[in-house]
């Protein structure tokens, strides 16, 4: 981390990323599926991919790895 922000330095944000992908890629409880029901309406899917289901579709998973990296800080972008 940076001594005066305290957030990842840029030339660990590509190590950072590969251990997010890799977590939601091989983590057990994470699972992919194209059957979704929202039952939680008034949360956000992703909230409810990453905190309740944690199963989704390439769109969840895409998205749940672009919040992850904004949450240290790391640029990212999601592209439909």
């Amino acid at each position: 981390r940076d001594d005066a922000t305290q957030l990842p330095r840029p030339e660990v944000h590509d190590r950072i990323a590969k251990s997010f992908r890799t977590h939601l890629a091989t983590a057990p409880e994470v699972t992919y599926t194209t059957n979704l029901r929202r039952q939680q309406k008034d949360l956000d899917p992703v909230e409810v991919f990453l905190f309740h289901t944690r199963a989704g579709h390439c769109e969840r998973f895409a998205s749940a790895l672009a919040l992850l990296l904004r949450s240290q800080r790391i640029p990212a972008l999601l592209v439909l």
